[in-house]
């Protein structure tokens, strides 16, 4: 059929409604790991390797995801994803075991990694220039929004109703998404190429050997690497160490999560008025004071509540301009192949904060002192790759 036509404005914001659906996977989800460990009589790190393979499924489909969108279309493979997602969300609330519950948050995140290159591509196809540039940080925006909301809810759920409806609504939210995509969604990519296999390597060569590209994609998965290890380690430190209940988890998230949203909201008005790489320095800075506070804090004895919430407040905000401006430069590098380039992206930064969320997953979660470590090594890689950029653009202005 053909759908009757979105504006501009109106595709942006159908991409604002989608992007939070990754986020609000991994977030909603996260009050309810403990109460998961009990259900199942499994391990911790099988329970915690539920995030890290939903972050291993998201990150690897976007590698076919963005190149079959340059070649059939946006639309098509939008519809498919959401599908798929919808499907496997209402079967994991059903599952009856550890293992099947692991398949089906892999299937959720095949599902996930299309909506979000099939996002980027979207508006790379939709806006150009300075109108691009605000559209991508808009997504940034909207993407924080699941941090902020999701554990909040998921707290809720898993209170009054268990872990299951967490994925009963995430299928309803997506099953109206859907509807809405089916019979409004028009197709933005009028540059389709034939889906050859060489052309895909030749764009992901052009893409991979970009050095500036890849070091902005390590200081993505840095500062997404923040938050996500705080979903693996952050609800048994609350909940089992310090003894806080999974509501209270939750509204300890959205807390962060609205700390997250307004470096989110104040990178709209930074961006205007300083460059990207003055905005990316300083909040890599910032990140490295929020580190070391809580290591400092930690070596002092310190393991409560405070020491962990204070330190990662100023982290998460630092983490979330950091996010913004990465994902805006990289989308300004590669507009004629901007599915491959989003792909290619997306999956690296994601497949790095997936294994690094599993490695996460063996930490002892009794101790603030190993994510204080994890957060000081995450800073200093990001310092490296942000010096590595500003050594390639001196080198290309001589």
């Amino acid at each position: 059929m053909n759908p009757l036509k979105f504006s501009k404005i109106q595709i942006l914001l159908y991409v604002l409604l989608t992007i939070p659906i990754a986020g609000m996977s991994i977030d909603i989800y996260v009050p309810s790991l403990p109460s998961v460990l009990y259900f199942f009589h499994t391990t911790p790190v099988l329970v915690k390797w539920t995030l890290s393979i939903f972050l291993l499924g998201h990150a690897t489909s976007q590698l076919l995801w963005g190149p079959l969108s340059d070649s059939v279309g946006r639309r098509k493979v939008l519809l498919f994803c959401i599908s798929l997602f919808v499907v496997a969300s209402f079967l994991a609330a059903q599952a009856q075991s550890i293992h099947a519950l692991l398949i089906l948050r892999l299937i959720q995140g095949f599902g996930t990694g299309g909506l979000s290159t099939l996002s980027r591509a979207i508006l790379s196809d939709t806006f150009e220039g300075a109108e691009r540039k605000k559209a991508i940080t808009y997504m940034a925006t909207a993407w924080g929004i699941g941090p902020i909301i999701a554990p909040a809810i998921g707290g809720y759920l898993q209170t009054y109703f268990g872990w299951q409806a967490n994925f009963y609504l995430l299928a309803a939210y997506m099953l109206v998404n859907l509807t809405i995509a089916f019979f409004f969604f028009p197709e933005t990519n009028f540059k389709k190429h034939a889906f050859h296999f060489s052309t895909i390597r030749n764009n992901f060569k052009l893409v991979l050997s970009h050095l500036v590209f890849i070091n902005i994609i390590i200081i993505l998965a840095m500062g997404y690497s923040v938050s996500i290890l705080f979903n693996v380690v952050g609800p048994f430190l609350v909940q089992v160490v310090y003894h806080f209940s999974s509501l209270h988890y939750g509204y300890l998230a959205l807390a962060l999560g609205l700390v997250f949203f307004s470096g989110n909201l104040l990178n709209r008005f930074l961006i205007v008025r300083f460059s990207l790489n003055e905005l990316l320095t300083t909040s890599i800075l910032l990140i490295g004071f929020g580190s070391i506070l809580m290591l400092v804090l930690a070596l002092l004895g310190f393991n409560n509540i405070y020491a962990l919430v204070i330190p990662t407040a100023i982290v998460f905000f630092a983490s979330a301009i950091s996010g913004s401006n990465a994902m805006a430069y990289s989308a300004m590098l590669f507009p004629e192949i901007a599915g491959a380039a989003s792909a290619v992206m997306g999956s690296a930064f994601v497949l790095l904060t997936a294994i690094i969320s599993a490695l996460g997953g063996l930490l002892k979660a009794h101790h603030i002192l190993p994510l204080a470590i994890s957060y000081l090594v995450f800073f200093m890689v990001a310092m490296i790759s942000l010096r590595l950029i500003h050594a390639r653009s001196d080198s290309n202005s001589h």
